[in-house]
């Protein structure tokens, strides 16, 4: 016995377009059968390895070697959406459940594409429009292709349909995972054609999302989630999202993309609760996905649009930690989320003018965990400056210059700055040295120094003696961001520089300029960035050690340690003064 010779693809060919040729009228009328249809779809979509052509003209042209037989094809196709007995939209569901396509899906897929290229729309009543749209969201034969005409037609006049269809097809895939096409969501979020659509399906998308998710599922959530974050209303959005954030029994890894979606749009929102979940269980598995949500595209382009710089500092110091950068010449730059996240950030510092962003920056720059960043910190550190500096810069009006050469009021919050350090540098060396020995007013008794008030009162009253002469006046406590207070406020004409007090001997005392003076008093804007840090040395007994180094053993040794700790371009706004109020050898 001797098994049957399968056809050669040239036979086939052949026998096609004999066949075609031989039964026009079948192909011309809505008889033809639907398996033979299909063929002709495969041909018409190039999913068949025979065809050779960039349109689907050129490849039936080409495979059936006869322009009159093409058209015969392009004709049968034409009259698909027509036919009586095309698949309902449950048929079309259930189908792709069983790994089987309907044979007559592509070819009114294909139809309908044919139509609108002759300009010949048929009529498209809502159950054939059903039908269509459905098939081309479970079995569109072009894989990520741009939509075809018919269904922007459809998005544009059609937008509840269309939403419709997004929203049905979406739920039949969270429930059966063989149903693996994220129908139109790509246009949702790239698309401006589809943003009625998004508005009309997206709140629902959102909602249709369960709170405990397989991994599969997980994929299906970020383009929804950054489709969202173009078209959602702000309002439904965050109620979604805490809707969603207070399930007992949501996973980490969705908790994180929720978290992370709000954050883009609501920072001072999310952020804290985002670095409490990325501090608990496996951190850097968290981090690791935040930083691929952060990192894809529908996501990564909202990015750009984070403004907040709490967030980013979280950000840029988890995943710049977590992911190494690519070399800038190499070409695989941009392909890992440290390449795709933390540049953006970055940048984003760089371009704001604020005196938090210069803060952040150079702290950034001495962390070590992002040394593989170095270089691209340093390079934003010096862009940022550059612009703060520029937009910050006023020129002050002609008689403040001539009467602050003359030694009178200060023209600027710089002036003002200055002045005031004169003044309080003066004033320690009195206290000091002078022959009052006001050094002891700053003890309670022989081994215990004043509390940090009363010390700065005590300052207070010989400051605002010495500042009066020139108009400028100094207060305690006045409010500054965030409601934090500044022991010490000096004002004149509009200008006012925040001193804050220490005590040598004070928990807080390494960490006060970076973590204090600059973050909150000198984000003033009347004081541009400017700001004094002073520090009653009590001896080396009552003196807070750095974390590292050599403990100072004089006022002068821990105004130098101080001053080390400053930054280039912190210490052209804050200064250091360490006044020695320390017990002399001889009382003691």
């Amino acid at each position: 016995m001797t098994l049957p010779q399968r056809k050669s693809p040239q036979a086939i060919q052949r026998d096609w377009q004999t066949h075609l040729r031989n039964n026009a009228d079948i192909f011309q009328s809505t008889d033809a059968s639907p398996q033979q249809l299909h063929f002709l779809a495969r041909l018409y979509f190039a999913r068949s390895a025979v065809v050779v052509g960039d349109t689907a003209r050129k490849r039936l042209r080409h495979y059936f070697d006869d322009d009159k037989l093409a058209e015969l094809a392009l004709d049968a196709l034409a009259t698909v959406p027509s036919r009586p007995d095309l698949p309902g939209v449950q048929e079309i569901i259930d189908s792709s459940r069983r790994g089987r396509i309907p044979y007559l899906v592509w070819p009114l897929l294909a139809g309908l594409a044919e139509c609108w290229t002759r300009n010949a729309a048929p009529r498209l009543p809502d159950s054939l429009l059903r039908r269509a749209l459905v098939a081309h969201a479970i079995f569109e034969p072009i894989a990520k292709s741009d939509q075809p005409e018919w269904h922007r037609w459809a998005a544009t006049y059609r937008p509840e349909l269309v939403a419709e269809t997004i929203v049905l097809t979406y739920r039949a895939a969270l429930r059966d995972s063989r149903i693996v096409r994220l129908y139109g969501l790509h246009g949702l979020i790239h698309d401006h054609t589809y943003a009625e659509v998004a508005r009309l399906s997206v709140p629902s998308l959102l909602r249709a999302f369960p709170s405990r998710a397989r991994s599969d599922q997980l994929a299906m959530l970020t383009p929804v989630l950054a489709a969202a974050l173009s078209h959602c209303e702000p309002g439904e959005f965050y109620a979604v999202v805490d809707r969603k954030l207070a399930a007992k029994s949501m996973g980490a890894k969705q908790k994180l993309h929720w978290l992370c979606a709000g954050l883009l749009r609501r920072p001072a929102t999310y952020l804290a609760q985002l670095e409490r979940e990325l501090d608990a269980g496996a951190s850097q598995r968290r981090v690791r996905y935040v930083g691929e949500f952060l990192g894809s595209g529908g996501i990564n382009r909202h990015l750009g649009q984070l403004d907040h710089i709490g967030a980013a500092e979280l950000l840029i110091r988890r995943i710049g930690a977590v992911w190494r950068p690519f070399p800038e010449r190499y070409p695989a730059y941009g392909t890992t989320p440290g390449e795709t996240v933390v540049p953006k950030l970055i940048h984003m510092a760089a371009r704001s003018p604020d005196i938090d962003a210069t803060a952040l920056l150079q702290a950034l720059t001495r962390d070590p965990s992002l040394a593989p960043w170095y270089e691209r910190l340093q390079r934003a550190a010096h862009t940022q400056r550059d612009m703060r500096r520029n937009m910050e810069f006023r020129f002050p009006p002609l008689r403040n210059i001539l009467d602050a050469l003359a030694g009178g009021a200060p023209a600027n919050a710089g002036d003002l700055a200055a002045l005031a350090y004169e003044e309080l540098s003066t004033l320690g060396r009195n206290i000091r040295d002078g022959q009052t020995s006001d050094w002891r007013q700053y003890w309670r008794s022989e081994h215990e120094p004043q509390p940090e008030n009363d010390c700065r009162d005590r300052l207070l009253s010989d400051l605002s003696a010495r500042l009066r002469r020139f108009d400028v006046a100094a207060d305690k406590e006045p409010t500054y961001a965030d409601d934090k207070r500044a022991d010490i406020r000096v004002s004149h004409g509009g200008f006012n520089v925040p001193i804050e007090i220490k005590r040598s001997n004070s928990s807080d005392l390494w960490s006060t300029v970076e973590r204090q003076l600059i973050p909150k008093y000198t984000r003033d804007p009347y004081a541009t960035g400017h700001g004094i840090f002073l520090v009653f040395w009590f001896g080396q007994r009552l003196c807070k050690p750095p974390r590292t180094g050599k403990p100072p053993g004089s006022a002068a040794d821990l105004q130098q340690l101080l001053d080390d700790t400053l930054t280039t371009e912190v210490a052209r706004l804050v200064r250091v003064l360490v006044i020695d109020v320390s017990r002399p050898q001889a009382d003691g």
